[in-house]
């Protein structure tokens, strides 16, 4: 069969514009000839059918094209099968029903849509795709109907929700799967069409450099890549394609000083005579002071996880952020503040309770100026009080332990035992030891003091 032969013909009117027609003639269309209205009007003056212009000369070789594409296809040739491939070819895409179909790379190629999928969106945003150089229709496509699933964030969000497992085979812990939703919300906020192909330093360097203007310490940009870093090595080890690169990240770990309390701020805590709900935080936070607790795990202070073995009392508890099984001996000091009480603290939110503790410790007289950070070698002060925080009880109970504030000095692989640290190095800067401590701490484990040096 020879070629079909299109051009373009103005509708018939009296007008002075008409739509132009892309008309040809075979057998084998209705009547003999195929008739399509290409969109586009055109002023009958000055018409030239032999000199339609680029965009109409345009459709005449879309029309030509899909004729014989179809026949090489082994579909046949009418009015219905030509309308649809010239529309596809010159629109890119054709949604009917429940039946997309986009020309890619030359070739038809369709997708079912699942009901449910936003239909306005997913066509929005294949139009945005083809205003890009190198558009790329089958990822958008293809994330869109799957819910994401294939690509970076439909991945993270379902490791969040549970439906992709951990490396034990559970899910994420609650205040793991907040950690990384939080990293989930920035990453999007940097840009909301990333893929796993996009992971690579170019990205590293551009989202950090998109942190640090938003005013990110160094040490949260280095949280949320941590957080990205744990995912995209979920996504590999599930089979995702994703440049290895993002292994050789930089995850920035600036030491922040050690903001705790000594042994006689302590004391004069607990010596405050407090009424209301700075009652309740102040005993709250002596209990993490004696316990180690984290504030996620301060619901967790209450009498039934006080138990008796052996004649000794302890505290137990499993710790939220890492699920482990801690037993806490209560310690005589503890315990004598304990009998003080007339009633067992009650818990408020976290906001009240950091700005109630702040209080508190300002009455308790922590005005001294301390160092909370070194940053390009300079500095940053804060008055103590103002430096305080919930977590400064767990690091209160673990400098406390190490150095033997109440009772005889732990080693650090003991005071990890209560703390649940399982690397020493990082407990050792979890308190703020020095060589010099660690120096001094190891002779007084050997029962040796520094002599006085002999003129």
């Amino acid at each position: 069969m020879e070629a079909l032969q299109f051009k373009i013909q103005l509708k018939s009117g009296s007008a002075k514009t008409a739509d132009a027609l892309l008309i040809t003639y075979n057998k084998s269309f209705e009547g003999h000839r195929f008739l399509m209205a290409v969109g586009i009007k055109v002023k009958r003056s000055g018409f030239d059918a032999a000199r339609p212009g680029k965009v109409l000369k345009g459709f005449v070789a879309i029309g030509e094209q899909a004729s014989n594409d179809l026949r090489s296809e082994g579909i046949p040739l009418n009015n219905g099968t030509l309308k649809n491939r010239i529309e596809l070819m010159a629109k890119k895409f054709v949604l009917n029903g429940s039946q997309l179909s986009v020309w890619v790379n030359d070739k038809a190629k369709e997708f079912s849509i699942p009901s449910g999928v936003d239909t306005k969106l997913l066509l929005t945003q294949i139009k945005n795709e083809l205003g890009k150089t190198q558009p790329d229709l089958e990822k958008v496509i293809t994330s869109q109907i799957t819910g994401g699933a294939n690509e970076l964030f439909g991945f993270w969000e379902s490791y969040i929700d549970g439906r992709v497992k951990t490396r034990s085979g559970a899910r994420l812990r609650p205040v793991t799967a907040t950690n990384k939703r939080q990293t989930l919300k920035i990453v999007k906020g940097y840009n909301p069409t990333l893929t796993f192909a996009d992971m690579d330093i170019k990205f590293y360097n551009s989202f950090v450099n998109y942190l640090e203007g938003k005013q990110y310490d160094p040490n949260s940009c280095g949280k949320h890549i941590k957080e990205l870093k744990s995912v995209l090595n979920r996504a590999k080890y599930n089979g995702y394609s994703v440049p290895d690169n993002f292994l050789g990240w930089p995850v920035t770990r600036l030491k922040n000083a050690v903001v705790t309390l000594s042994r006689t701020e302590v004391l004069s805590l607990a010596d405050l005579d407090l009424t209301g709900s700075q009652k309740h935080v102040r005993d709250i936070f002596l209990l993490a002071s004696f316990l180690g607790l984290r504030i996620g795990d301060f619901p967790k202070l209450r009498k039934e996880n006080f138990v008796l073995r052996n004649g000794l009392q302890f505290f137990d508890y499993v710790q939220e952020k890492t699920g482990r099984s801690v037993s806490v001996p209560v310690l005589p000091q503890l315990q004598q503040i304990i009998s003080t009480w007339s009633e067992w603290p009650r818990l408020i939110s976290q906001q009240n309770f950091r700005s109630n503790l702040k209080a508190i410790c300002k009455k308790a007289g922590l005005t001294d100026r301390v160092v909370i950070k070194i940053r390009d070698g300079k500095p940053e002060y804060k008055i103590k009080w103002q430096a305080v925080s919930p977590h400064s009880a767990r690091r209160t109970f673990a400098t406390s332990m190490f150095y033997g504030w109440w009772a005889n000095p732990l080693s650090a692989a003991f005071t990890m035992m209560y703390t649940g640290h399982s690397d020493e190095k990082t407990f050792l800067l979890y308190i703020g030891a020095t060589a010099k401590d660690r120096e001094a701490k190891a002779l007084e484990m050997l029962g040796l003091k520094p002599q006085m040096k002999i003129a």
